[in-house]
């Protein structure tokens, strides 16, 4: 595989999910979200319900800034305990919650690349109870495909941390939302490079996703490491009756 293919899938990556470009080192944070409280136990069905619903993001950092995304959740047709969490014409997330709740991701398509990524075990977005102790760790591959063919074209290894969560307050263009804020640290290594990958959720409880603020960096053998840094936060409730799902 060329060079050039291994670049566009580190960068497409998790956070191909919200399109890169803008640099950390020319942006300023422009939603500051300071702690409020340390979390009361919370839980994935709370802050992260499974209910179908439509809804614009707006672009707050990073290229595009004032562009809307419309950001959809729906069960996937034919499956009980998938949801499709699709970003425009971004990404879509694969997501699901075992018996014990726990919010996992086990795939992410990146439509612009033309890659999906499927984790080998699932990675942990949120525990089955989440509180402010709450550090998780864990490892394993990532085999990636190419989306239109089905066909695998690349293997790494990751390391994916929640690292710390907080109860916070978000001031949205929907107004000001008191939920919780957790903070990933992530780490994908391929054979000419590393990604790591900084990311943000706020979550509401019963309202879900508001707000993702996401950091990357490419660390490639022999070259000096570029970062790109990106926010999205929910601009708009459409229709929260409606399928997410294509």
């Amino acid at each position: 595989m060329s060079h050039p293919d291994v670049w566009l899938i580190a960068t497409a990556f998790l956070l191909a999910v919200f399109a890169p470009t803008a640099t950390a080192e020319t942006q300023q944070s422009p939603l500051p979200v300071p702690p409020v409280t340390a979390p009361e136990v919370v839980t994935p069905d709370e802050l992260f319900p499974f209910d179908s619903y439509a809804r614009t993001f707006e672009t707050i950092q990073g290229e595009r800034i004032g562009a809307q995304v419309p950001v959809r959740l729906g069960r996937q047709a034919g499956e009980q305990n998938t949801w499709l969490l699709i970003v425009g014409d971004i990404s879509r997330w694969y997501l699901s919650k075992r018996e014990d709740r726990t919010l996992v991701l086990t795939r992410m398509d990146m439509f612009d690349q033309n890659r999906a990524i499927i984790y080998e075990p699932s990675l942990i977005l949120m525990p089955s109870r989440l509180e402010a102790s709450t550090a998780i760790e864990q490892a394993g591959r990532a085999v990636i495909h190419n989306l239109n063919t089905g066909e695998r074209v690349r293997v790494g290894s990751y390391v994916h941390r929640i690292s710390s969560a907080s109860r916070v307050r978000l001031n949205t263009p929907v107004g000001n939302m008191l939920g919780y804020l957790l903070v990933y640290d992530h780490r994908l290594d391929m054979d000419l490079g590393t990604l790591k990958i900084g990311m943000e959720l706020g979550l509401v409880p019963e309202d879900g996703l508001v707000y993702l603020r996401q950091q990357n960096t490419l660390e490639k053998l022999i070259f000096f490491g570029e970062t790109t840094l990106r926010t999205l936060v929910l601009a708009k409730k459409l229709d929260d009756s409606q399928d997410g799902a294509p």
